[in-house]
């Protein structure tokens, strides 16, 4: 594999916007289109050729979680882009004085998108594992001008009693409210309270992994494509005052070094495995093992 390309240049991060107090980063990279329609050509193809994963989405094709093991050239841009461009501003932003050591070691896993008319996906955050950033990078939106649909949405999570709007206001006030989107075709109530990010090509957006977000339908016939990540570090930590008895919780917080030592061990694994067999070669136990797929 030749060396990952060196990223020429580095743009800084727009003003982050946030949700409830949660920010979310956003970073315009100019000069993209020749590696889009590179991007776009290596998504498609992987689509003719291995099944998609049933994750949040509701249609569309999910690839299987490798998209950071594909030997492409354009891929390995991508991934220099996120690691080397907008990660190292997102850290100095969030955690002032982290020493440099904490801006490398990162292990990435990536997934690519395509979706088509009426695609989209239901509210879901990206917690699990030991996720702590998440990021979108919008390869091709489909739409020519404006984006109008097929928004990407950002929760509301601070808890603050916001008005019901819209259908919601006029409800049956002895039903329950729905205020979660866990199923396909459902709007969240507090829909419009919800920060949405505008789909553009190469915009790349970065939040925690902790926090909610869904896409709304797509309403165009061309297909749109982009590519998702989870990043994780052994020397970062997330609170997690919600679940402080689920048995994964408990597992990081008294045995940490043990499951430390079971993640390294399970990213030679992979890593090492999809030298010698490309990850869409491998059996299914395997591939759900080490990726986490189906």
């Amino acid at each position: 594999m030749d060396a990952t390309p060196e990223v020429a240049v580095k743009p800084e991060l727009d003003r982050p916007t946030s949700v409830g107090g949660t920010p979310i980063f956003t970073l315009q990279w100019p000069d993209t289109k020749q590696l889009n329609e590179q991007l776009r050509e290596v998504v498609l193809r992987k689509k003719e050729t291995t099944p998609g994963l049933k994750k949040s989405n509701c249609g569309g094709w999910h690839s299987q979680t490798d998209f950071q093991l594909w030997p492409d050239a354009p891929v390995r841009t991508l991934m220099d882009m996120l690691l080397q461009g907008m990660l190292p501003q997102v850290i100095k932003a969030t955690a002032p004085g982290a020493p440099e050591g904490l801006f490398k070691g990162w292990e990435v896993e990536s997934w690519a998108n395509v979706n088509k008319m009426e695609d989209s996906a239901s509210q879901h955050d990206h917690v699990g594992g030991t996720n702590l950033w998440s990021a979108i990078y919008y390869v091709d939106t489909g739409e020519d001008g404006e984006v109008r649909s097929g928004l990407t949405k950002f929760v509301d999570m601070s808890g603050v009693p916001r008005p019901l709007k819209g259908d919601a206001a006029t409800a049956d006030r002895t039903a329950p409210i729905k205020t979660w989107q866990d199923a396909c075709g459902l709007s969240p109530v507090g829909e419009e309270y919800d920060i949405q990010v505008e789909p553009v090509p190469g915009k790349m957006v970065m939040f925690p992994s902790t926090l909610p977000h869904y896409v709304t339908p797509y309403l165009s016939e061309r297909q749109r494509i982009t590519i998702a990540f989870n990043l994780k570090h052994p020397g970062y930590a997330v609170a997690d005052p919600q679940n402080p008895r689920a048995r994964k919780a408990m597992m990081w917080r008294n045995f940490r070094g043990v499951m430390l030592a079971g993640q390294k061990a399970k990213g030679a694994a992979r890593d090492g495995l999809a030298q010698v067999v490309p990850p869409d070669r491998w059996p299914a136990p395997v591939r759900k093992r080490l990726l986490g797929g189906n």
